[in-house]
């Protein structure tokens, strides 16, 4: 929803000091992926930002859909936050002298509220430009087009969303980063409800909501055709540590890696690996 067209009037924000972003994460539901995005801003040295208001695309929709059913409970608010950083005080250059280079990334950030009481918030997307700073590199990116006060920027950038923890947990969102990575090859980023058809079409009484078993991560995989290497330490045997060189070998190479573990509680995590 990066271009969608926006709803009202936009708030165009300076955010050098005495600006706080401790203050405006307080209006967006004081949510931990925005705090740490706001953090990267800074590292960029972000000057202003635009928040607009946005219709929701296709994919959003069908997410909405999927909710109303798991949740058995209508929608009644649905909104969707745009905010766009650039590194250039957009007021006093204006808008039509901002270029691609200023702009350095765009936050898609949702609240739905349904009937019943229930409320989902989460980062539902994010492109942030790529940069390399001290010990930090991001090698997967892919090139998207931005928009903002109906003007369009195009950037290289990673991408990021975040889990809605109802009809899409760890596994689904780190299946939509790591595709994101693969744009450069023709190949079409994944799409939450398309995932959850595919494995309970493919594995019978199956939850996806619940979790995906590595088999079933894989079978997704592979509807993009592309060469898919795993490695499995618990069979295996192999030092734990070792699973580090892997990693840094596919990342080098400009493809993304998926680890996936157990947490000291015993339960199932999956983390995508860009940088």
């Amino acid at each position: 929803m990066f271009n969608a067209p926006s709803i009202g009037r936009p708030k165009v924000l300076i955010t050098t000091s005495p600006f706080s972003f401790f203050r405006f994460a307080e209006k967006h539901q004081n949510s931990l992926p925005l705090k740490r995005i706001f953090s990267i801003m800074r590292k960029q040295n972000v000057a202003s930002l635009v928040e607009e208001t946005i219709h929701p695309n296709d994919e959003f929709s069908q997410e909405i859909q999927a909710l109303e059913k798991k949740l058995s409970s209508e929608l009644t608010n649905n909104n969707i936050i745009r905010l766009t950083f650039f590194n250039i005080d957009i007021k006093k250059f204006g808008i039509e002298n901002v270029h691609n280079r200023h702009c350095l990334g765009s936050v898609i950030f949702r609240v739905s509220r349904f009937a019943n009481g229930k409320k989902v918030k989460n980062v539902y997307e994010a492109v942030i430009r790529q940069r390399r700073l001290i010990n930090n590199y991001v090698h997967c990116f892919a090139k998207y087009q931005i928009k903002c006060l109906n003007k369009n920027f195009n950037i290289k950038a990673s991408y990021f969303c975040q889990q809605n923890s109802i009809t899409n947990v760890c596994a689904h969102a780190s299946l939509k980063m790591i595709s994101h990575c693969f744009k450069k090859l023709n190949v079409k980023p994944f799409n939450y409800e398309e995932i959850n058809k595919i494995i309970t079409k493919e594995f019978k009484n199956s939850k996806p909501e619940e979790g995906l078993t590595v088999e079933q991560i894989a079978k997704i995989l592979k509807t993009t055709d592309l060469e898919i290497k795993g490695h499995c330490y618990e069979k295996k045997k192999v030092p734990p540590y070792e699973f580090q060189q892997l990693i840094y070998s596919a990342v080098e190479s400009g493809f993304p890696a998926l680890l996936a573990f157990k947490t000291l509680g015993n339960e199932g995590h999956i983390v995508p690996v860009i940088g």
